[in-house]
């Protein structure tokens, strides 16, 4: 068996080395697409911080159903329907705390303080709550936290 001397070893792990880091540059990176944020208009009177958590301490008694529908300016508008005529849509202003990201079929999800999903645009909705302003001061529909029904539920 022919033996072969330590530096023939060491070079060969040098190349082997180089040869990886020369593959690590030239291959392109691809970072995994963050979801589009969507600017949701938020806010409103009546909120209060319970347990690092925002809640609805007092809301409307009112509730308003449509189609929820993505908005370029309000992030969402509510499209109510009545019977026999369809009335101008709404902005609709979600309660503190509550975010937006777009998907990718174009909709928009809402999210609440948890991350988890409560609102699609495209979907059908009922909404507890009254005309009211966000902390920006836009006018719209006021939605309660925890009076946020959909028609089918989301799945």
């Amino acid at each position: 068996m022919r033996r072969y001397p330590r530096g023939v070893f060491v070079a060969f792990g040098i190349g082997v080395l180089a040869l990886v880091g020369v593959f690590t540059l030239l291959t392109p990176r691809v970072e995994p697409a963050a979801e589009p944020r969507v600017e949701l208009l938020t806010g409103g009177p009546g909120f209060t911080r319970i347990s690092s958590t925002l809640v609805s301490v007092s809301c409307h008694t009112n509730s308003t159903s449509g189609e929820l529908m993505v908005d370029p300016s309000a992030g969402t508008v509510l499209m109510g329907v009545g019977p026999g005529e369809v009335y101008p849509t709404v902005a609709v202003i979600w309660p503190l705390g509550f975010t937006g990201r777009r998907t990718p079929d174009g909709q928009v999800e809402v999210l609440d303080q948890t991350g988890s999903v409560v609102a699609r645009t495209g979907t059908q909705i009922t909404l507890l709550g009254g005309y009211d302003q966000s902390t920006n001061g836009s006018s719209g529909w006021q939605a309660c936290y925890g009076g946020i029904s959909l028609d089918p539920p989301l799945r």
